[in-house]
C-alpha cells in the first residue's frame, strides 16, 4: 500500500490534471459540477472553469474531486474567472 500512495502522490502532484484519451477522459481536483449533460459538462476549477462539449457524454465513475467521463469528446474550452 505505501508503494501505491507514493504513485499516486507522484502523479497528483500538481493542482489538478486533465487526461484525454480516445476512450475516456480522467480530470482529477475539481472543486464543483455546474453542468452535466449528455452534451455539455462545466466543472470549476479553483481559479477557472472547464467547459466540454461532446456527445453521449457520462461521467463514468466518481469519487471526491476525480471523475471519468465517457462519450464523444468535441471542444474543450478553459473559461478564467
Amino acid at each position: 500500500m505505501k508503494l501505491l500512495k507514493a504513485a499516486k502522490e507522484y502523479l497528483y502532484e500538481n493542482e489538478y490534471f486533465i487526461d484525454i484519451t480516445p476512450n475516456y477522459t480522467h480530470i482529477y481536483n475539481f472543486v464543483k459540477i455546474e453542468t452535466l449533460s449528455s452534451t455539455l459538462i462545466t466543472l470549476k476549477f479553483c481559479d477557472f472553469f472547464l467547459k466540454i462539449t461532446g456527445q453521449q457524454m457520462s461521467i463514468s465513475k466518481a469519487i471526491n474531486t476525480e471523475m471519468i467521463i465517457k462519450g464523444k469528446i468535441e471542444g474543450i474550452q478553459y473559461i478564467y474567472e
